[in-house]
């Protein structure tokens, strides 16, 4: 998949720390989507932060 964005500058936000639980569970499901094949490492100048959404039922 290709995105075109409409300039060429980059995007760049410093990361956040995120709790240990938290950091845990963005690994794991990280993990399972490059094997899956879902996503892949790259090496890009945008860079944003991961944000995390918990559900109604709290997981």
């Amino acid at each position: 998949m290709n995105i075109l964005v409409k300039n060429n500058e980059s995007t760049f936000h410093q990361p956040r720390r995120l709790p240990f639980s938290e950091k845990r569970i963005v690994e794991a499901q990280v993990a399972e989507w490059l094997a899956q094949g879902i996503v892949e490492l790259s090496s890009s100048e945008y860079c944003i932060p991961v944000v995390i959404v918990k559900k109604k039922n709290g997981t």
